[in-house]
C-alpha cells in the first residue's frame, strides 16, 4: 500500500470521486463538526497571511481506485468522506460567490472555468468529479453545486445536514 501526500487540486485534477453505497450518508452537522473545519481553515488563512506553512493538513484519505488495470480514473472515498464532502461544499460555495461576484472582483489570477474543470468537472462538464451516496447525489448536484437544475427539496436527513 502507497502513502503519499497530495494536495486536494492535484487528485481532482487527475481522479473522479465516488462515495459507494456501503458508505454512510453525509452525518457532519452545523453546530457539531463543521465549526471545527472552518475555525481549522479560519487559522490556516491567517497563517498564510503570516508567511506561515502554506499548505493544510485535510487529513488521511483512504480511497480505491475501482479498475487499477485498466488506468481507471474513478476513485471510491473509503474513509475521509465526510471531510472531503464538507470541502467540496466549501469550495463550490466559494466558486458560486465568486461566479455572482466577478463584476466586482477585479483579479484576473481568479479563472473561475478552470477553478470548475479542476474541483467540480471532468473535461467534458458531463461528468462531475466528486458524487455522493446515490440517495443524496441529484440535491448535491442541484442545491450545493449549482449544476444541474432539478428538484432541491431535501429528500433525505444527510441532505438536510447538507445544505
Amino acid at each position: 500500500m502507497e502513502n503519499t501526500i497530495h494536495t486536494l487540486q492535484n487528485i481532482f485534477k487527475i481522479s473522479i470521486f465516488s462515495i459507494p453505497q456501503y458508505q454512510r450518508a453525509y452525518a457532519w452537522e452545523k453546530d457539531k463538526q463543521l465549526p471545527t473545519y472552518l475555525d481549522d481553515l479560519r487559522q490556516q488563512a491567517f497563517a498564510t497571511d503570516r508567511n506561515q506553512d502554506k499548505s493544510y493538513f485535510l487529513g488521511t484519505l483512504l480511497l480505491h481506485q475501482v479498475d487499477p488495470l485498466n488506468n481507471d480514473k474513478n476513485i471510491h472515498v473509503v474513509d475521509g468522506q465526510q471531510r472531503l464532502t464538507t470541502s467540496v461544499i466549501f469550495i463550490a460555495a466559494a466558486l458560486n460567490f465568486l461566479e455572482k461576484n466577478k463584476e466586482k472582483i477585479d483579479d484576473p489570477t481568479i479563472k473561475l472555468k478552470s477553478l470548475y474543470r479542476n474541483f467540480i468537472f471532468d473535461d467534458d462538464e458531463e461528468v462531475h468529479k466528486f458524487n455522493t451516496i446515490q440517495e443524496d447525489n441529484a440535491f448535491f448536484r442541484s442545491a450545493i453545486l449549482q449544476t444541474t437544475k432539478g428538484n432541491t427539496t431535501e429528500a433525505s436527513p444527510s441532505s438536510r445536514r447538507v445544505n
